[in-house]
């Protein structure tokens, strides 16, 4: 994924933080809205043209919208769907997987 390594490394290198807090699914959704919604969308589009050669443009955010740090101050990019989906996924089951509860924290690290 190599897209959203990129974002997400230069989200914490401009300083981000990389221990994030998962959020409630409320919240996460409250997130998403707020960074990657309809009228983020359109403010993103208009500071970073979605780009000519990628087909099926997405919105990714970092933090995550899943996590506390993540909505309105997340650092976006467009990148491929097929890669969000795919982050998306992993996120997931690396949530449900080391049992993730909401309030606990987890570390970032792009390899």
């Amino acid at each position: 994924m190599p897209y959203i390594a990129e974002n997400i490394s230069t989200a914490i290198a401009a300083g981000h933080p990389s221990t994030l807090t998962r959020a409630t699914s409320d919240d996460r959704d409250a997130n998403r809205v707020a960074v990657c919604g309809p009228v983020a969308k359109r403010k993103l589009e208009s500071l970073q043209p979605k780009p000519p050669g990628m087909s099926d443009p997405s919105c990714d955010e970092y933090p995550f919208a899943s996590a506390t740090q993540g909505g309105a101050n997340a650092q976006t990019k467009w990148v491929p769907s097929p890669e969000n989906n795919l982050q998306g996924n992993q996120m997931s089951t690396f949530l449900r997987t080391q049992q993730v509860q909401y309030g606990d924290s987890y570390r970032v690290k792009v390899s």
